[in-house]
């Protein structure tokens, strides 16, 4: 009897033995598969030991590596998100946690100055593939020595010929130093504003003399100045005068036309100043290209007094 009694305590401490290692081999299970979707690699690791001693230590041999490979393969780490990141034009690959754009940058150390640009919201969530564009916006001050253009002072001279011109007194440009805001976008200039300027010497006006004094009329054609002297003396008006206004408006040529106004002929009459004046001076129906014509009412106008109507001289 004392030997049979041995025999079944031997027996349920094995029993017991066996209930215990069961019992630790499954909570080791259960806290692995609770790593594998919440803890790190060398969490894992440590679990794994723990059920491969739980399982019988050294002794277990070929069971307790087929354990640890089992667990090991439940266990798997939360992966990195692909992101690009273009910096100022350098686009760089990297992997993210989850979180926002905002964190993602500060987790990286990438600050955003105040005129700096991100092509998105920042507190747009992360997702894998995603590209971040920065754009580098920057304003910087630059102060340059510059010249001042001078300014140019036209006067009339009536003494002098026109068309002529003489200079007076020479201008000279100024210098003053400029200070600039100059806007930069990756490195590049966009734009700059002036935003101060300190003169060092100012410019010098040049002097212009401009000619007032009409040109003489060169000679007119022989039958262009008897047919002009003609008209003049028939009704007394300054042939000297109409001369010069011939040469100006049609360099006495009877056929001269201007289509801007109808300008027609040798005094180059409007239709509407033709129409009225021929009449009266007695040339109704004919041609303002008729020089004849031309310079008779031509002449009857100036006699009157109508020399006015004519700016070109």
């Amino acid at each position: 009897m004392g030997k049979g009694k041995r025999v079944r305590e031997r027996v349920v401490r094995e029993s017991l033995r066996v209930a215990v290692l069961a019992v630790v081999t499954c909570a080791a299970a259960m806290v692995t598969w609770w790593l594998s979707g919440t803890g790190s690699a060398e969490d894992s690791a440590i679990v794994t030991r723990a059920a491969t001693v739980a399982r019988g230590g050294s002794h277990a041999g070929a069971a307790s590596q087929g354990a640890r490979h089992e667990i090991d393969a439940r266990w798997s780490p939360v992966a990195g998100i692909p992101v690009t990141v273009i910096d100022a034009g350098r686009a760089v690959r990297l992997t993210a946690g989850p979180g926002t754009i905002a964190r993602f940058l500060g987790e990286l150390g990438i600050s955003l100055g105040p005129l700096d640009r991100i092509d998105r919201d920042p507190g747009t969530v992360i997702r894998a593939g995603d590209v971040v564009r920065i754009t580098r916006v920057g304003d910087r001050e630059e102060t340059l020595r510059e010249p001042v253009a001078h300014q140019i002072q036209y006067v009339s001279d009536p003494d002098l010929e026109a068309g002529r011109q003489v200079v007076l007194a020479r201008g000279l440009d100024g210098l003053a130093l400029d200070t600039y805001v100059v806007r930069v976008v990756e490195g590049r200039e966009i734009g700059r504003t002036l935003v101060a300027r300190t003169e060092v010497y100012p410019p010098v006006t040049e002097v212009v003399a401009v000619g007032a004094r009409p040109r003489p009329a060169p000679r007119a054609p022989a039958e262009i100045d008897s047919v002009i002297r003609d008209a003049a003396a028939r009704y007394g008006a300054d042939a000297e005068q109409l001369l010069p206004v011939a040469w100006c408006e049609s360099r006495y040529d009877p056929s001269a036309y201007n289509p801007t106004h109808a300008d027609s002929g040798l005094f180059q009459f409007i239709p509407t100043t033709w129409a009225a004046n021929s009449v009266r001076a007695g040339y109704v129906g004919a041609s303002p290209f008729d020089p004849v014509a031309a310079a008779n009412v031509a002449a009857w106008m100036f006699s009157r007094g109508s020399a006015s109507l004519w700016t070109c001289r």
